[in-house]
């Protein structure tokens, strides 16, 4: 039963008892590193755990994370975010506006990032074609803690995100705040895609959201915004002497951990 115990902690550590009474220094080293990192992989595996865990609202406390993943080969498609971060009404009394900031996947010069393969921004007066075509998945969390949104910014000037007009959101999957914004604007009417799916149109400020009027999310569809332009401009909200630059899809987080990953996005803009 000894040899057996023996030649199980040889294989276990990879040297023979030979092997440690020549080298007991070297042996005591590789030990302690062997509990050292079997303490970071103890480490990682909670933390992945608790990462994993869904919360109620308010549960993260004060925490703030998030997360990106994506393969290369498929990007932006098969682009994953995580996130954990605090409830967000402990918060909205000091001023914050209902979401911890947007992560998102962007296309083109969305808001002053530039990728690889440069865009041309567009003038809405000329636009040929503005199309994009998405589909999503929610993974984890609440579903009123996350709004899921594809917006891009019409500019005065081509390529300045500091010259912004006006910002233009479609809420793909509404939460709660997201809903509470959109109810609380200025009703500007509706929009018929190409779908035949109706959505709501709101303003508040410079920011021209659409709901489904249904209020089901979009997971997966063609989105045509040169159609939706066109409904703007009879609407008064754009003149066409404006540029696009871009455009993003991705999550506002509320409260609470999510995960979220976007498994198809194309945008053609010309």
């Amino acid at each position: 039963e000894r040899q057996r115990q023996q030649r199980r902690q040889e294989a276990q550590c990879g040297h023979s008892a030979a092997d440690q009474r020549r080298h007991p220094q070297q042996h005591r080293v590789e030990e302690r590193q062997q509990r050292q990192a079997g303490d970071r992989l103890d480490q990682a595996r909670r933390a992945q755990h608790d990462a994993g865990q869904p919360r109620r609202a308010g549960g993260a406390g004060n925490r703030y994370w998030s997360r990106a993943t994506f393969d290369p080969a498929r990007f932006p498609s098969a682009t994953r975010i995580d996130w954990i971060v605090p409830a967000i009404e402990s918060w909205r009394r000091r001023g914050n506006p209902g979401v911890y900031g947007y992560l998102a996947t962007s296309y083109g010069n969305y808001d002053s990032g530039q990728p690889d393969r440069r865009v041309a921004p567009v003038q809405v007066a000329r636009l040929a074609r503005f199309i994009s075509v998405v589909r999503w998945t929610l993974l984890g969390g609440r579903p009123g803690d996350v709004t899921v949104l594809q917006e891009f910014y019409l500019t005065r000037t081509p390529g300045d995100a500091a010259a912004k007009a006006l910002e233009i959101g479609i809420l793909l999957h509404p939460g709660d705040t997201a809903r509470d914004f959109h109810r609380k604007g200025r009703q500007l009417g509706g929009w018929t895609d190409g779908a035949g799916i109706e959505w709501a149109i709101a303003r508040q400020g410079n920011y021209v959201m659409l709901m489904r009027a249904d209020g089901k999310d979009l997971i997966s569809g063609t989105i045509d915004y040169g159609s939706l332009l066109a409904r703007l401009s009879r609407l008064r909200q754009v003149n066409g002497a404006e540029w696009i630059n871009g455009m993003a899809v991705g999550v506002e987080p509320i409260r609470g951990n999510g995960s979220f990953r976007l498994d198809e996005w194309n945008v053609a803009l010309r």
